[in-house]
């Protein structure tokens, strides 16, 4: 999103990377997408070495459903819903068009 928002919308690349590291769900998301686009990150915004981010499928007991989930190393292996960091993305993004008056 960030490189398209950069190239099309007049506005400064500065700008679009000082709202990405004003949040952090979108600088999680920034790692994620380099780590996947260049196999592994050497470095990152959130995460500081290639071992930072693992995946995990969690299983509710009761119900017996799978749940993917990120797991960030570096925080003491805090748990992080990857569904609840999406939809905070999105609507980061969202506000942000808001602000500087961009189409949806």
């Amino acid at each position: 999103m960030k490189d398209w928002v950069k190239w099309d919308s007049g506005i400064k690349p500065e700008t679009i990377e000082g709202f990405i590291n004003e949040n952090a769900c979108l600088q999680f998301c920034a790692d994620i997408a380099n780590g996947a686009k260049h196999l592994a990150l050497d470095h990152g915004r959130i995460c500081t070495d290639s071992g930072c981010l693992r995946h995990a499928i969690l299983v509710d007991k009761q119900s017996s459903v799978g749940k993917f989930t990120l797991i960030l190393q570096e925080s003491n292996e805090e748990i992080i819903d990857s569904f609840e960091i999406a939809t905070t993305c999105i609507q980061k993004w969202r506000e942000f068009f808001f602000q500087n008056n961009l189409n949806v």
